[in-house]
């Protein structure tokens, strides 16, 4: 995106005008953005989650952004505009039950990169968009699985269906939850949301 400034080969191509790669090509990338900084600035302030956006952790999310689309579009150039109907699931150091997975989520985030890294090995970047895993069964715990079972569910995402994973650091390392949205023509709207904590005893 018009945000990336780190290095990538000299591309081999040049953007088509299919999959976001139009006059709007930035467009879908902008609204994945836009819902991921939206949710966790509403759910960090209803339950009290010490969370804020600095230039740095912005700067990351951006990038992480242009990763994930440039996946999803199998681009030999970076970066690339996501293309749009698609759903895209946040993990975090708990699942939207607020259930623990923080191992799992730290883990996800640091294969892709972590704190403003690159997926590391690049192969890895395919972990960015991959395809829906049959009741869960790539999960690594019972909370993941319960917390992908519930994405698949709720944001309707059909068997072998890709999808976009974005973890987000800085918001793991604080135990918020993991959510999940679509990106369509019309925008981006919330479809896994996350159930309230429950009160401490």
């Amino acid at each position: 995106m018009f945000w990336s400034t780190r290095s990538r080969p000299t591309p081999t191509s040049t953007p088509s005008a299919t999959g976001g790669e139009d006059d709007g090509q930035w467009y879908n990338s902008l609204k994945l953005y836009a819902e991921v900084v939206k949710t966790t600035k509403e759910v960090a302030s209803a339950d009290g989650i010490p969370f804020t956006w600095d230039d740095g952790s912005d700067s990351e999310l951006k990038l992480a952004v242009d990763e994930a689309c440039t996946a999803q579009q199998s681009a030999s150039f970076f970066p690339a505009g996501c293309g749009t109907n698609f759903a895209v699931y946040v993990p975090s150091g708990v699942n939207y039950r607020f259930r623990p997975m923080n191992q799992t989520g730290a883990h996800i985030a640091a294969a892709l990169g972590g704190n403003g890294g690159l997926p590391n090995p690049p192969s890895r970047s395919v972990w960015y968009y991959p395809a829906r895993s049959i009741n869960g069964q790539a999960a690594e715990t019972r909370p993941q699985a319960n917390d992908i079972s519930a994405f698949y569910g709720k944001c309707q995402v059909a068997n072998n269906e890709r999808f976009i994973v974005l973890p987000v650091a800085p918001w793991i390392a604080v135990g918020g939850p993991s959510f999940g949205f679509r990106v369509t023509d019309d925008g981006a709207s919330l479809c896994m949301a996350h159930s309230a904590p429950a009160p401490a005893p």
